[in-house]
């Protein structure tokens, strides 16, 4: 699933691949299809294999800087409702472009949600460095939670 989100007056806009996407724009692929991830590719001039890579479960945590952009995997803890002390992780994949940000995952999981759902004060998709400090703290803050 492909949603594309802006921030104007405080709150998230919801854009259509479609239409021209904005400056300062997100785009979230949650368990996304191969037509909506060439679709990205195209509209944000980032290749395809990087948005790929966050989709294979065994991907590991990393960063690469590329021409115009920056690409990062981290693994987030997965919903810990059914399962007592340990937990398993999932990989989702962030790249920083000059224009846009782009989030990928295999599945829904709590950080996304959040995000997508404005439940954060302060969240503006146009301040890009400010969302990835948000998404990797609230990262951290599942893993450290009861």
């Amino acid at each position: 699933m492909l949603s594309i989100l802006r921030t104007e007056n405080d709150e998230l806009v919801p854009y259509s691949i479609e239409q021209e996407v904005p400056e300062g724009s997100w785009f979230s692929l949650v368990h996304p299809s191969a037509d909506e991830m060439e679709q990205v590719s195209r509209v944000t001039h980032v290749e395809e294999h990087f948005l790929h890579a966050a989709l294979d479960p065994e991907e590991s945590s990393r960063m690469e800087m590329e021409d115009d952009y920056l690409f990062i995997i981290i693994n987030v803890p997965k919903d810990r409702a059914s399962q007592e002390d340990d937990y398993d992780t999932l990989p989702v994949g962030i790249v920083v472009t000059p224009k846009y940000f782009i989030t990928v995952c295999k599945e829904n999981n709590n950080i996304i949600d959040k995000f997508a759902g404005g439940s954060f004060k302060f969240f503006n998709t146009s301040f890009k460095t400010r969302f990835l400090f948000m998404l990797l703290f609230r990262s951290a803050i599942l893993f450290l939670k009861d």
